[in-house]
């Protein structure tokens, strides 16, 4: 957690707009107002030029969450409002795109904070059990398979443009996979590009090719990253066809039935083509499971007031 962030003439102004938006808060909701922090670049010190700055309110529960964005002083303000109970629910959720949520609950630069809240968010992110990246995992290879289906289409066809935008996807799902199998987050979008470079599965050659190298050169780089992570079973055309029929059900709800899931029979995987010189899968689960998740603190956050 940064208590001081580097001193930077944008994160000098920013800071100063924040302390505003904190004596704001507490004048607007008095005692109820338990927190208020930065996240984001400001929080790293990192705010450049044309930087926004994100500011998280944490309240009593009977305070109705809620998202702003003003432009203040020539600057995007984005304030978020919601329960410290929440908040630390939250933070100890885990969703396919955990690489670049989970730092904006490890992350901050405190402005009000009397009860030290911001430091309980922080260890409750970084407690999350590995089990929890599990149902994750399982979404994020489905969202890279059907990235990957796309790219052999424009590849096929000889699509240049295509394959370079398709093949930018398929490397962020790549990152945000990578980020889940480390337990790593991500600092932030920003750093993105840079960081994954160095989480490896052939990402920094996939970049590589993506920023600066032939569209010839990308097949050679997605099938590097997809042997790397062991996906080794595309959908077949046919496969896709029977997806889109009675292929892909809603699961009804049990025991073992997570609210939102749906069941995917892994009689459907096979190669999609033959040029990938990728293996059948070697599993006997009758279906894998996708549980539908929020994908932002807020979100999840706001579910787990609705819920309570």
């Amino acid at each position: 957690m940064e208590d001081h962030p580097t001193a930077s003439a944008p994160n000098t102004i920013r800071l100063a707009l924040a302390e505003q938006v904190a004596h704001e808060a507490r004048t607007r909701w008095g005692d109820a107002c338990r927190a208020v922090a930065v996240y984001g670049s400001v929080a790293h010190g990192a705010a450049r030029r044309y930087s926004d700055l994100e500011v998280v309110v944490l309240t009593t529960d009977e305070v109705v969450a809620e998202e702003t964005q003003v432009i203040r002083d020539g600057i995007l303000v984005e304030v978020d409002v919601l329960p410290a109970r929440a908040m630390l629910s939250a933070a100890g959720r885990v969703t396919p795109f955990w690489g670049l949520e989970a730092d904006q609950y490890r992350v901050f630069a405190p402005l009000y904070d009397p009860s030290a809240l911001f430091p309980q968010v922080r260890a409750a992110s970084l407690a999350v059990p590995p089990v929890a990246f599990v149902q994750p995992l399982h979404h994020n290879e489905l969202g890279l398979l059907e990235v990957l289906g796309k790219f052999c289409n424009a590849a096929d066809e000889q699509d240049a443009a295509t394959m370079r935008d398709v093949g930018w996807q398929y490397a962020h799902a790549a990152a945000l996979r990578a980020a889940l199998l480390d337990r790593r987050p991500f600092e932030s979008g920003r750093t993105l590009w840079a960081n994954a470079r160095g989480r490896g599965f052939g990402l920094n050659a996939l970049i590589s090719a993506l920023a600066e190298g032939p569209a010839a050169s990308l097949p050679e780089a997605v099938l590097a990253v997809t042997r790397a992570f062991g996906i080794a079973w595309p959908l077949s055309p046919d496969a896709r066809a029977g997806r889109r029929g009675a292929g892909m059900q809603s699961r009804p709800q049990g025991p073992k039935a997570a609210p939102g899931a749906l069941s995917m029979p892994s009689a459907s995987v096979a190669c999609l083509s033959s040029r990938l010189g990728m293996r059948e899968p070697s599993t006997s689960a009758a279906a894998v499971s996708i549980a539908a998740t929020p994908s932002t603190f807020l979100t999840a956050a706001v579910m787990e007031t609705v819920m309570a």
